[in-house]
């Protein structure tokens, strides 16, 4: 899910916070549409994560329109978050 609307003007999918898919953006959507019974919702966004780490790597951020990791490579809380969610 990226963190900005890409329909807007300045989305830049591999700038910061400007439309980057963010690990624990996506976590934090992904709870809160499970705390609120959106289970196949919730479903997709963990599946989406999950194969973007799987293909690219524990990576800062991931650019949604290249489909390839961005910033920091090996980043613990993206790490982190994929094993949160891989224990669910």
């Amino acid at each position: 899910m990226p963190s900005y609307p890409r329909c807007e003007e300045d989305f830049r999918s591999d700038r910061y916070w400007m439309g980057p898919v963010w690990a624990n953006m996506n976590w934090i959507v992904y709870e809160g549409l499970k705390r609120y019974g959106y289970h196949h919702k919730a479903l997709d966004i963990k599946e989406s994560m999950l194969k973007l780490v799987s293909r690219y790597g524990f990576y800062e951020y991931f650019d949604p329109i290249k489909n390839k990791g961005c910033g920091a490579k090996d980043f613990s809380w993206t790490a982190a978050l994929t094993i949160a969610m891989c224990c669910d």
